[in-house]
């Protein structure tokens, strides 16, 4: 009821992102449709998805059909119903923090709204991305695959270093000004 799921064309990725929090432009919308249960008509068919076998996610079309899709990160295998995660590359540079498959299938930006990112880690158990910001003189969080970020740390002057212990939930990060 509060998420918002969105699919880029292009790469056929599915995003949801929790409709209060964060803003994320989408430049070339293709449409939009409300969907939620008291906006259904009653129906005396069987819901496809019910026997479809999606892993994850699924979408019925108008034609009562059932499609598998896969959430942020995850590969639709061959079989068109099993999401498997797939491997992938974090990368940061000044202005944007971005996403590349290690088969080169698809690029993305994570983060598009930093001034000056420097360093990046990940939190493996929360599925976080952490990241430090030098002009701005802050370490933020926010997780993956989506762009509401969080200010963890006010006070990182020259933060230039960062790294993540998401076993203990701890932060360490070098700050070169002090």
């Amino acid at each position: 009821q509060h998420t918002l799921f969105s699919m880029d064309v292009e790469s056929g990725n599915t995003n949801s992102v929790y409709k209060r929090m964060g803003a994320k432009v989408v430049e070339r919308m293709m449409g939009l449709r409300a969907v939620h249960p008291t906006l259904q008509s009653p129906s005396s068919k069987p819901n496809p998805c019910q026997s479809a076998g999606c892993s994850h996610r699924c979408l019925v079309s108008r034609t009562q059909s059932a499609t598998c899709i896969c959430p942020y990160g995850f590969t639709l295998q061959s079989n068109k119903k099993t999401c498997v995660e797939q491997g992938y590359l974090v990368t940061s540079w000044r202005k944007t923090v971005r996403r590349y498959n290690f088969d080169g299938s698809n690029e993305e930006p994570l983060i598009d709204s930093t001034t000056a990112a420097i360093s990046i880690d990940y939190h493996m158990k929360k599925n976080l991305i952490f990241w430090s910001d030098i002009e701005e003189h802050r370490i933020y969080r926010a997780p993956l695959g989506q762009l509401n970020n969080k200010t963890v740390v006010t006070d990182a002057e020259q933060c230039d270093g960062l790294a993540v212990d998401w076993l203990h939930d701890v932060i360490y990060w070098t700050d070169t000004h002090h």
